[in-house]
């Protein structure tokens, strides 16, 4: 007998012995763990199908293997033949029923995560103790046996190369083995998919809860890319992170081993920075914005470049969905990795037209940006006047629509697109509107402005354009709207210093101007 035949013979005598010893160890499962919980009612029936699966159908299935591979080795005579038997063929006769592995697979990472957990509970822990005593665990976890099943298609996939390996080429396994080598190499794919898929869902999960309702992570076009442990360095601090990239934002947590003690750090939108990654330093890759700039250090050179490629990649798609060329506040040109989200009003506005909410965000998780305009409104504005801010947050819609005062200008240093009349400027009420107001004139508009608006409103009485460029009047006092112009005219003895708004008594009392904010005491 050739040495060729003679290896090829120990590698079939391997493959019988680790599918024995592996077929004990589902048993193992099934009677040392699996059925006495069920039994004894330790947990639930839907958790003990969580965590182990189908497993008592992957039992059946290789024992049936089992069985083929003996009878081909004729394992019961007194001399089995390993030499010459046709274990491919055993194998591909298998290959289709081994699709069931990737159902077990997509379940792992929650079975994991589920022992971790019941284990803190003294009834389970109890229970788990007792069965970790019997001989047949041979000391071993329970987690230690859960993780076989998925071990074992890339098992068959190393023993089949081996058999090809030592297989003549004339041998009549020969094309079985080909054929089952193809069958498996899908099959652990299929493996390795649901399993990444499993983990995703979790960690995507654990991420979720970390973040609370403000945020909603878990939607269906949000693809978690990759994830990595580095190093962030951000206001010379050298932070130990987990980087998660996802389609559309990059989060930090902390370093963690487990799931359940991951806690976000940060969350920023993709489009928020400008990516750079240069030779002179290969581990790192840097993002920069007009507010803050920091660094990722990597391990190696070909994580940071690769996951420079990936931020670039992911970028240019964002850009592609979400992201105009133009800042929707001043209408100047939108520089993607300068420019912001606005939480309040949704609105895509440049690095000039920009900022945080609060002072205490640019050091927070949340990161919460919005267009100066809100920032304004929130800061100021809205903290000062008591009366908008009734108004604004007011439940009656009505209130809401009646209140069309300016509140407000926006940042308008960079108009390049659009070209307003000397004097207008762009505004924002507080339901997020925006509009054009003339201070000079005291004239609001609702589409662009022209040359020709004018204001002719009688005194008590103002004009406004509407979206198809009609002029209208309303009378703040008297809730009143007109499209002719007003020939009466309200009779009022007092008006803002600031605004020539018309002053009400209640606004006297209150002691300033609703539209302005003046101080009224002393002005009469």
């Amino acid at each position: 007998m050739s040495d060729v035949l003679k290896k090829r013979g120990f590698v079939c005598k391997e493959i019988v012995d680790t599918e024995e010893r592996y077929v004990r160890d589902l048993e193992v499962i099934i009677n040392v763990f699996m059925d006495p919980m069920k039994r004894k009612r330790i947990v639930s029936e839907e958790l003990i199908m969580g965590i182990f699966g189908n497993i008592p159908i992957l039992l059946n299935i290789n024992k049936k293997l089992l069985e083929s591979l003996n009878a081909a080795v004729k394992r019961d005579s007194d001399s089995p033949d390993y030499v010459n038997a046709n274990l491919g063929a055993v194998l591909l006769k298998f290959c289709p029923f081994f699709k069931m592995y990737s159902n077990y697979c997509k379940l792992q990472t929650k079975a994991t995560a589920a022992i971790r957990e019941l284990k803190k509970t003294s009834k389970f822990a109890n229970f788990y103790n007792a069965c970790r005593k019997n001989p047949a665990c041979r000391g071993m976890e329970l987690t230690s046996f859960l993780i076989m099943p998925v071990q074992r298609i890339p098992r068959y996939q190393l023993l089949l190369k081996e058999l090809q390996k030592r297989t003549p080429a004339d041998h009549p396994d020969m094309p079985f083995i080909q054929k089952a080598l193809a069958l498996i190499a899908t099959v652990a794919q299929e493996c390795d998919s649901a399993m990444k898929g499993d983990k995703e869902t979790s960690l995507k999960l654990s991420i979720q809860n970390s973040l609370g309702t403000k945020f909603n992570l878990m939607k269906a076009s949000r693809r978690l890319l990759q994830y990595t442990p580095c190093v962030w360095v951000y206001h010379h601090k050298h932070i130990p992170v987990t980087a998660f990239l996802f389609s559309d934002l990059l989060i930090f947590t902390n370093q963690f081993e487990n799931d359940v003690d991951l806690n976000v750090i940060a969350k920023y939108e993709l489009y928020m920075f400008e990516y750079a990654y240069k030779p002179v330093t290969p581990t790192a890759v840097t993002a920069s914005n007009v507010f803050e700039r920091f660094f990722l250090e990597f391990d190696k050179p070909e994580t940071a470049r690769g996951w420079y490629d990936a931020l670039s990649t992911s970028l240019e798609g964002v850009l592609k969905r979400t992201i105009g060329t133009t800042c929707e506040v001043c209408f100047g040109p939108l520089k993607p990795a300068f420019c912001c989200h606005c939480i309040k009003c949704d609105r895509i506005c440049c690095e000039h037209c920009c900022g945080y909410i609060n002072t205490q965000d640019r050091m927070t998780a949340s990161k919460n940006m919005a267009c100066l305009s809100c920032v304004t409104y929130n800061n100021k504005i809205l903290s000062q006047n008591t009366i908008i801010r009734e108004l604004i947050q007011s439940t009656n819609s009505a209130n809401r629509r009646d209140f069309i005062q300016p509140s407000f200008v926006c940042n308008l240093n960079r108009k390049t697109q659009v070209s307003l009349p000397e004097g207008w400027e762009a505004c924002i009420l507080g339901d997020s509107r925006v509009y054009y107001f003339n201070r000079e004139k005291w004239l609001s508009s609702w589409s662009l402005p022209k040359e020709d608006f004018a204001n002719d409103a009688p005194y008590g009485w103002q004009k406004y354009y509407d979206e198809k460029e009609h002029g209208f009047y309303y009378n703040t006092k008297t809730k009143e709207a007109a499209y002719t112009r007003p020939e009466k005219q309200v009779v009022v003895s007092m008006d803002c210093p600031g605004c020539g708004y018309v002053i009400t008594k209640v606004d006297m009392k209150r002691g300033h101007c609703p539209c302005c904010n003046t101080c009224l005491k002393g002005a009469f």
